[in-house]
């Protein structure tokens, strides 16, 4: 991309470093790409390259744009706005403010970053425990990859997940992509299996989640009366 140089440096027989120095001139979504690195013959000694493992590959870059979410002076007065305008990589930059939303569905890793798990909050509802009408865990994440999509410095509370057969996450559920979490509160969520089949994460449930400096409190899971299974409310 203009703006940036690639250098490959040898560090011996079998280690190349490659990097980019310098500032991309544009540098957007819009200019995500792919760069192919190609080793030509007279790159080796023998003058061959069909002869070294790999001797074309690529890297995909992603420029990560920054969405601001606030009541009022952002370029979002709602996350679900700002998630629908999002690319992959995105950065979404949340206010010191209460969101009363949920419903969040989406298929690219995202960064949502806040000002602190006592100041950007995130609820499906004021109330904790209360059916909200989504049935759903407020965040929904699908992207079939290990990209990890991150939460940091907010606060996810009173999700609400409701479901005949199977209730899977309160506050944020994915079933392939890596969840991490620095400092966040996961508190006051729920998930209820009404046909008493499983119950499970009511906070978070994921194949893969990791957490920094996070509080889990208050969550539960239920099979509203049934004899069901409940895993992890936490």
């Amino acid at each position: 991309p203009a703006g940036l140089t690639a250098v490959i440096i040898k560090g011996n027989d079998s280690t190349l470093t490659f990097s980019f120095s310098g500032k991309a001139t544009n540098n957007t979504a819009l200019n995500n790409c792919k760069v192919i690195i190609q080793f030509l013959n007279t790159s080796v000694s023998d003058g061959d390259t069909s002869l070294v493992a790999i001797h074309t590959d690529s890297i995909q870059i992603y420029f990560r744009d920054v969405l601001t979410v606030a009541h009022s002076g952002a370029d979002f007065t709602s996350i679900g706005s700002a998630i629908s305008a999002s690319s992959a990589f995105d950065i979404i930059e949340l206010a010191a403010d209460t969101f009363t939303e949920s419903g969040f569905y989406f298929a690219q890793p995202l960064y949502f970053m806040g000002k602190g798990a006592n100041k950007t909050i995130i609820q499906a509802n004021a109330v904790p425990f209360k059916n909200t009408g989504n049935n759903a865990p407020m965040f929904q994440v699908y992207n079939n990859d290990t990209n990890a999509t991150i939460f940091n410095n907010l606060t996810i509370q009173n999700g609400f997940c409701y479901n005949s057969i199977e209730a899977t996450g309160g506050a944020v559920f994915s079933p392939n992509a890596t969840l991490t979490f620095f400092n966040c509160r996961i508190a006051n969520n729920e998930a209820i299996s009404t046909g008493g089949t499983q119950a499970f994460g009511a906070g978070v449930c994921g194949t893969l989640v990791k957490m920094y400096d996070c509080e889990i409190s208050g969550n539960i899971t239920d099979n509203d009366s049934h004899s069901g299974i409940r895993y992890g409310g936490g």
